[in-house]
């Protein structure tokens, strides 16, 4: 079996268990079989579970790509202020399109996303959970699936990875929050930091550098919309 064969089944099996995992309920169902009584849990515990829960999906992620993710931080850590003074103008470039894309939006449809609404719900209600789990956890395990994987998935074909990673990330925010038809239009906003990711780990080979750039992204809107309540 080739590498790219391996990568392929790598990552197709990591996305598979990141939308099992996501899609299913399966935090629930695990509860289920092992007989524990969820119902009366305090929001601190079930946020502390969510928090675990999360952390073990990262791990078996982590260990599907250990040596990718092993190799890239070496260069990373050793790169830092290069990577840095490199792509941090990819993020610049990404939340322009995103602000843009977004107001052309609010001449067709009022208020805002269905999903940037059900985190700032998240927020007024457990800020400390949303922020570890928007800021810390989505970073890795988005760009873990969204960009590593696929990118194990599709090796060779640059562009085509860079669309299909980006779109996939759109989805992923928006799918599970369409009431009206308007709604589709924020797959644009959303898929673009999706895409400028992905154009910047083809460019830098190294998948800690579309971590870096999500983390800026959602410490920085976050902390906005913290600082807001």
């Amino acid at each position: 079996m080739t590498e790219t064969q391996k990568g392929i089944i790598k990552g197709s099996f990591a996305i598979a268990l990141y939308f099992i995992c996501n899609l299913t309920n399966l935090n629930v169902i695990i509860l289920k079989i092992l007989h524990i009584d969820y119902s009366n849990w305090s929001s601190f515990m079930a946020c502390a579970y969510l928090i675990i829960f999360q952390l073990i999906l990262l791990l078996a992620i982590f260990f599907m790509f250990k040596d990718t993710y092993i190799k890239n931080f070496k260069e990373y850590k050793n790169n830092f202020k290069n990577y840095m003074n490199e792509y941090i103008k990819y993020w610049f470039i990404a939340l322009g399109l995103m602000i843009v894309s977004n107001l052309i939006i609010n001449l067709i449809a009022s208020g805002i996303a269905p999903n940037e609404q059900g985190v700032r719900d998240m927020l007024d209600i457990e800020p400390l959970y949303t922020f570890i789990s928007a800021v810390i956890l989505a970073p890795l395990l988005e760009e873990s699936i969204f960009r590593l994987a696929i990118r194990k998935i599709i090796p060779h074909q640059k562009w085509i990875f860079i669309l299909v990673s980006g779109l996939f990330f759109g989805l992923l925010h928006v799918i599970g929050n369409v009431d009206v038809w308007t709604d589709w239009l924020y797959l644009l906003p959303y898929s673009v930091p999706g895409l400028v990711f992905a154009y910047t780990l083809t460019k830098s080979n190294n998948i800690f550098v579309p971590i870096s750039l999500h983390f800026i992204h959602n410490f920085i809107l976050i902390t906005i919309q913290l600082l807001a309540i």
